[in-house]
């Protein structure tokens, strides 16, 4: 109760810690999970949920944790196509690869080279 109490005075989202551990006890929860594995890269702010149901099944996932949302949050007269493409690029400076960076953004790794791509110099 500590700490949530603090973060909450303070104004803060949930912890990092608050999101694993809540997110560990609903994977134990469900009946259908035989077994998960998460791992969490805290500089980035980037876990890999890996879930293995009983019958086999096996799906992963990347979840961007609140330390890269805190610092990715792009609010402002953007367009879109301009907020996307910013995220790409600060994605990439915090050190996700070209992969990365398309499955946490669920777009192509194609479109995220170009993206990354410099401009072409004008009159060369």
């Amino acid at each position: 109760m500590g700490k949530k109490r603090k973060n909450a005075a303070k104004g803060e989202g949930t912890s990092l810690e608050d999101e694993v551990r809540g997110l560990c006890e609903a994977m134990l929860a469900d009946p259908a999970i035989a077994r998960f594995e998460l791992a969490i890269d805290k500089g980035l702010g980037l876990a890999r949920l890996r879930v293995t149901a009983h019958d086999g099944r096996v799906s992963t996932r990347e979840l961007i944790g609140p330390a890269l949302a805190a610092a990715s949050s792009l609010n402002g007269p953007l367009s879109p196509r301009e907020n996307r493409n910013a995220m790409i690029r600060e994605l990439r400076a915090k050190g996700l690869t070209q992969v990365g960076i398309a499955r946490v953004l669920g777009v192509s790794q194609a479109l995220v080279s170009k993206v990354l791509r410099p401009a072409p110099q004008e009159g060369a």
